[in-house]
């Protein structure tokens, strides 16, 4: 629909939580000490399975419907719609706490399940792709309820890609992380096209190649101090050499392809003894 047509589009709330990237590695970290299995699961037309809209929204017929006079009520939310992840998130949630998940400190889209005061699964949600890891009790009494609950277009486990991220299990309960392909299908920045670019298309250059390097950051933190140097902006700076300091960056990842792996660290009363005792 065209939201921006919507009068009553300034006053409607339209805050959506979505997991952080670093909650996933947090997850995924723990899946591998406890050696839990990860899964990740994408709703099918996910607005069309959130809370109905609770105000007044009429919206024009496609044509293949259209008479003359008529106009349609929506009662679930749809793609452009301000409210609309809004209101999918709140039916998830919802079913969620009601199954016993508890939002976490600092990261409301995800969900923390717990069986005797131990934690037992992990529920990350980002819009209406989901990430679920747990003991086997968890995913019979929690993930296989969701994929009941709600329509699921894709259920995949140990190797998947996830909000662009490659993730797999090895057989030795070791969970992998990396953005190879990702890497793979960033653009490389031609040799000499700076040389007759004024400053600030070089700098227009530089911006679009710092924002595609920043998205690395969750992964390889190795360059993490180059990125944060490429984008400084530095009086008097030569923009030319900057745009030659991205092209060799880029070259450097595309040579170099890294990846995070989570392993078996021990039991979670061992690993919080741990870090308490380091302050």
């Amino acid at each position: 629909v065209q939201g921006n047509l919507d009068g009553g589009i300034q006053e409607t709330p339209s805050d959506s939580p979505t997991v952080d990237r670093h909650s996933v590695k947090l997850a995924l970290s723990i899946a591998a000490c406890m050696q839990w299995k990860v899964r990740t699961m994408d709703v099918s037309a996910a607005f069309l399975q959130g809370k109905k809209i609770d105000r007044l929204v009429h919206v024009e017929p496609p044509k293949e419907c259209k008479k003359a006079g008529v106009v349609w009520r929506l009662k679930k939310g749809l793609y452009g719609l301000r409210e609309a992840s809004r209101l999918w998130f709140e039916e998830l949630s919802a079913y969620l706490e009601a199954k016993g998940g508890q939002k976490m400190l600092g990261d409301e889209a995800v969900f923390l399940f717990f069986r005797q005061d131990k934690l037992v699964g992990i529920v990350c949600v980002h819009v209406d792709d989901i990430i679920a890891t747990g003991d086997q009790q968890f995913h019979e009494d929690v993930v296989e309820e969701i994929k009941k609950r709600f329509k699921i277009s894709k259920d995949q486990e140990g190797n998947f890609t996830y909000t662009g991220m490659s993730i797999w299990t090895d057989s030795k309960g070791n969970v992998h992380l990396n953005q190879n392909k990702y890497i793979d299908e960033m653009e490389e920045i031609p040799k000499g096209i700076e040389d007759n670019m004024t400053d600030e298309k070089c700098k227009a250059l530089i911006r679009q190649a710092v924002g595609k390097l920043l998205y690395l950051n969750l992964t390889r933190p190795d360059i993490s101090f180059k990125i944060n140097l490429l984008s400084r902006l530095t009086p008097g700076e030569n923009q030319q050499d900057k745009v030659k300091q991205a092209r060799e960056l880029i070259d450097e990842i595309k040579k170099t392809k890294l990846e995070i792996q989570y392993g078996p660290l021990g039991s979670l009363d061992s690993l919080y003894l741990e870090i308490c005792l380091l302050y």
